[in-house]
């Protein structure tokens, strides 16, 4: 199906069902003015293109998670296979700020995940400094984690 078609379905399916009580031109309109948001949403230039195809998706375990008084971000601290980006298995990465309804809910939701294995859905952000720092944009619970995801020995 075409980009253009996947718009159209997106519009339809915002739109809703058409009310027979409703005129259909008026119906369509609706459906075309919900299809340029879609496509709008879906282009290479927007926010959510660029979060959704910049991000990196791997399995952790969540090992703690502590809150960083200058951001306000939570800093969690992550258990994954040893790379040559983390040469001992561990990493770290942020949340949104703590003062934001998306970053503390993602922070709630984390803290309760400690000791869990998870898929981290994470993306590299450019700070106002210039700075780069790994962003959790989304993660999903496996289930508790029993010691040996990474290689470590049973007890």
């Amino acid at each position: 199906m075409s980009s253009t078609a996947n718009a159209i379905l997106a519009g339809i399916l915002m739109t809703g069902p058409r009310d027979p009580e409703v005129d259909p031109r008026e119906w369509e309109a609706r459906v075309l003015e919900n299809t340029l948001d879609a496509q709008s949403l879906m282009s290479d230039g927007s926010r959510l293109y660029k979060t959704v195809e910049g991000i990196k998706v791997y399995s952790a375990v969540v090992d703690a998670i502590q809150k960083e008084k200058k951001s306000t971000r939570g800093l969690v601290t992550l258990k994954v296979k040893p790379s040559t980006y983390a040469k001992d298995g561990i990493e770290q990465v942020r949340t949104e700020r703590t003062d934001r309804p998306d970053g503390l809910a993602m922070a709630k939701k984390i803290k309760g995940l400690i000791g869990h294995k998870v898929l981290i859905f994470k993306e590299i952000e450019v700070m106002a400094n210039g700075n780069k720092s790994a962003v959790i944009r989304h993660v999903k619970d496996l289930g508790e984690a029993n010691g040996t995801e990474f290689g470590e020995d049973e007890d």
